[in-house]
């Protein structure tokens, strides 16, 4: 009797066990759940996304355009001018340079810098495909893949910095490119194809307001431009970026649920396309203390998106970045 109670008691004991065991096996190899509370100390940031989904809707500028810059109506695609202006800037990028690194130009008239006309030429324009048209062009890990973004960047900076050289010799012409670097910045912020796009036009949209209305004060809306656009900035991009961008080891093990959740189901297609980039890092490199399901869903993921057709093109060249990205190429871009 009693060596039936032992058998059993051990049978029961062992099933607890590869139960346990069984249990352990599938939390280790499951994708992680969205994150809790802080999950970085830079910024205390806490994004909570299982219940503020909200902050990963579609991103809407803070003021009207057209309330700043009543002659933005033109339906043109502004992108080849702007074309135009980036191989302009590859060409003499020491005159630009100069400009945006000293504030002091050779010339005070605009249109003797092409780069920078080409942008004025362009500020009454509403519509841009300036990178969504071919976007393998700047999604990707290595550093060419925003050097256009850094470049457009660059000639709307130069043309900012021409206008507060000028604004009391020749107000009309300051006020030009003022508009033209608003105009600029609307545009970048609009596409917003990457992160970088999108805070190098917020960057520009809050430039261009401050001259605008400056140099004329009519343009009432132009100063509560700066106001929006920071608010935007620290509630709901600032902290999604802190995440999706984090190198830290320890935000980077602790926020993969956030990540995954980010890349499956954000209606901002900006934030799909950078967190599917970051998967691509998962891949390879799941953090500290990070889990070994994480680098597996990881795989699956982004290869399963890439081969989605149903996806916008633009999401499916992020999904396809990330299923490319091979561990030589990891390594050398880092986590």
């Amino acid at each position: 009797m009693f060596g039936n109670r032992l058998g059993w008691g051990i049978s029961a004991g062992l099933t607890v066990i590869i139960l346990l065991v069984l249990h352990w096996v599938g939390q280790v190899s499951a994708m992680s759940e969205p994150s809790r509370g802080v999950v970085s100390r830079t910024g205390n940031v806490a994004l909570n996304l299982g219940e503020h989904a909200d902050m990963l809707e579609v991103i809407q500028l803070p003021f009207n355009p057209q309330a700043v810059l009543p002659s933005m109506t033109e339906t043109d695609d502004a992108a080849p001018l702007y074309r135009k202006a980036i191989e302009e800037l590859k060409s003499d990028k020491f005159t630009y340079r100069d400009l945006f690194e000293t504030g002091k130009p050779r010339t005070t008239a605009y249109k003797d810098l092409p780069a920078i006309e080409f942008i004025v030429e362009a500020r009454n324009m509403r519509e841009m495909k300036l990178f969504a048209a071919q976007p393998a062009k700047v999604i990707g890990y290595d550093k060419e893949s925003t050097a256009p973004i850094e470049a457009i960047y660059y000639v709307g900076k130069a043309a900012s910095r021409l206008a507060l050289y000028i604004e009391n010799d020749k107000p009309a012409d300051s006020l030009i490119l003022a508009e033209s670097v608003f105009s600029l910045g609307v545009k970048l912020c609009e596409e917003r194809i990457r992160w970088r796009e999108f805070e190098a036009g917020a960057e520009l949209v809050r430039d261009g307001a401050y001259l605008i209305h400056k140099l004329d004060s009519a343009r009432a809306q132009a100063a509560s431009v700066d106001g929006g656009m920071k608010q935007l900035l620290k509630d709901r991009c600032i902290p999604l970026w802190t995440v999706i961008g984090s190198i830290d080891q320890d935000v980077i093990g602790r926020t993969a649920g956030d990540v995954f959740y980010i890349a499956k189901n954000s209606p901002e297609r900006l934030w799909r396309i950078e967190a599917l980039l970051k998967l691509g890092r998962y891949k390879f490199n799941a953090g500290a203390n990070g889990r070994s399901g994480d680098q597996r869903w990881a795989k699956i993921t982004v290869r399963r998106m890439a081969n989605d057709a149903s996806l916008d093109p633009v999401v499916r060249t992020a999904a396809k970045a990330a299923d490319d990205l091979t561990l030589p190429q990891f390594n050398m871009i880092g986590s």
